[in-house]
Formats: structure tokens, sequence, C-alpha cells
């Protein structure tokens, strides 16, 4: 924090706190952060609403800027959107820490929406254990706290698919058959998160289930399949994500493109750029970026992706 800039002036400006000011909340030390706590507390809701949104996006654009102190501080808000919104800011964030507090979170929270957001939290962790980057112990706690949100009677629906999404990077026996019961469920919202955890499983046995829900009639099954196809990096896939380039929905059509570009391989640079050249400017666009993360060597997909832009499904 700027030594001449005064962190309980810059919150309580009665103006639209600018984005250049609010960097200045980057990396507190702890005496900083104690000043911003007293003064962060003493604001209205909706100033905290729009502070804390503002800096998600902040971070999201800039992986420069660190406010893990801010949202860590921010997770014990009273109210329900700052909570949630301080979660989805940690994002990037890969400290152990975290894990009992996502998973307290997870199981004690008042809030559906904050409870959703940690069950999606620690999708990210889950599949740190999946890549052999977290002690056994972690991954054991991952594991039981997704599986007791998911086998919770009580549980709301939306905290329950959120947790199957996560633990899909298991794939363990267990795992398999609770992907395979939500893949059943009669609720479509749990249908569509299983197939976004059996992509996240990586494991090939699901992609019969991934290609037939290419096919839905119904858009966000499609869009989920797409996401999928990209997740098991199968060159194979590629015919079939090809038909989707012409999908009715434009946004089906981005993802089966990205999805394209997730896969990798010669197949997917011709077809990427065959797409630049095809004259639809919108996909044409979307083709590009995928051709330059692929031609970079960048992941698309897994620990890239933040899948809170999902919630809303």
């Amino acid at each position: 924090m700027n030594a001449n800039q005064d962190i309980h002036e810059l919150l309580n400006n009665a103006k639209q706190t600018n984005h250049q000011e609010l960097t200045g909340l980057s990396s507190l030390n702890d005496d900083t952060l104690k000043d911003f706590q007293s003064s962060w507390f003493q604001l209205l809701v909706t100033k905290r609403r729009e502070i804390i949104q503002r800096l998600v996006s902040l971070a999201e654009d800039n992986l420069e800027l660190d406010f893990d102190n801010v949202f860590l501080c921010c997770i014990e808000d009273e109210d329900n959107q700052v909570r949630a919104a301080s979660i989805e800011g940690l994002w990037e964030c890969e400290d152990r820490k975290l894990i009992p507090l996502l998973s307290y979170i997870l199981r004690d929270d008042p809030a559906t929406e904050v409870r959703a957001k940690a069950a999606v939290a620690l999708s990210r962790f889950a599949l740190l254990a999946h890549l052999g980057k977290l002690i056994n112990k972690d991954a054991q706690q991952i594991m039981s706290i997704l599986k007791s949100t998911i086998d919770l009677t009580e549980e709301d629906i939306e905290v329950k698919r959120r947790a199957v999404e996560s633990i899909g990077a298991f794939d363990t026996k267990e795992v398999h058959e609770i992907i395979q019961l939500a893949y059943q469920h009669r609720d479509r919202r749990m249908k569509y998160s299983a197939i976004y955890a059996m992509g996240k499983s990586n494991n090939p046995y699901w992609i019969p289930n991934i290609v037939r829900e290419l096919q839905s009639v119904d858009p966000e099954m499609r869009y989920e399949a797409t996401n999928a196809c990209g997740e098991m990096a199968e060159e194979d896939l590629i015919p079939e994500l090809l038909e989707l380039f012409e999908d009715e929905d434009i946004e089906i059509q981005a993802s089966a493109v990205s999805a394209v570009g997730n896969i990798g391989g010669d197949m997917a640079r011709r077809v990427l750029l065959n797409s630049m050249n095809a004259g639809d400017s919108q996909l044409a666009e979307v083709a590009e970026i995928a051709l330059e993360k692929l031609d970079a060597g960048e992941d698309l997909s897994n620990m890239s992706m933040n899948p809170y832009g999902r919630l809303s499904d």
C-alpha cells in the first residue's frame, strides 16, 4: 500500500473507487491489513459488495495483483455475497491452509451460494491431489468433505452438484459410482455436473457418454459435453467437435473451438487455422486465441480454467 494513501479514505470514498486506487490493496502486509479490517467492516454492505467484486475482476485480469489477504479477511464478512465473492477471488491460491477453511465453509456456512462456491474452490485442490502435488492427508480431507456433501440428503442440489464436479478429479472406483449416479439423476442440473466430472476425471471410459451428449437437444448439455471433450484431450474427438462448429448456439460453437485447442496436436492446429479463414469473425477470433495458446504450450483446461462462470448454469 502506498504510504501516502489512507485505507480508510480509500474505502469510504463516496464516489466509485477507481481501479487504479484499488490496486493499492494488493499484497497488504500484516499491519496494513489490520487497518483494512478496521475500516472494512464499517462500510455499508453495498459498498463492500462493490469493492469485493471489483477486486475479483482485477485479480482475474492481472495475475500480478495479490489480494489473497483481503479475500481471506472478507470471507468472514456477515454478507453472503461478499463471502461468496471472496472465495471466488482466491481461485489462484494454492496454499494448502485453505483446505480446512473451505471444508469448514462447505460444511457449516448458512448460505447456499457460499457453500456452492466453496465446493467449486475445492476442485483446484482436488486436481492438485490427483497430480500428486498434495500430501495424502490433504487429499483424504478433500475427498471426505466432498463425499459427505454429496451424501447429505438435506443439502441443496446446487451445492451437491458442485461437489460432484470437484470430486471427479479423483477418478477412484467410489467416485466412478458417484458420477454414474449423478448422470442418472432426475434433475438435469445434476446430469450437467456429471458430464463435467467425467471430463475432469480424464478417464476414457466416459467418452461414449460424452459423445452421446454432444448431440443432445439440450444446449446446456451440449456445452458441457464440448468442454468435457477438451478435458479428455483425445484427438479422436476432434471430428465429433467439428460438427458443433455450426451449432445454432454461438457459445457452443466457441466452446467446441476451444475444446479442439485443448486437445492439441497437428489435427487441432489444422482445424483452428481453417476456422480462422472460414469467414465467421466471431469464431475466427476464438480460433485465433486457441491457436495462440496451443502454440505457446498453454493449458486451456484443468488448472487454468476458472469454473466460477458456470455457477449460473
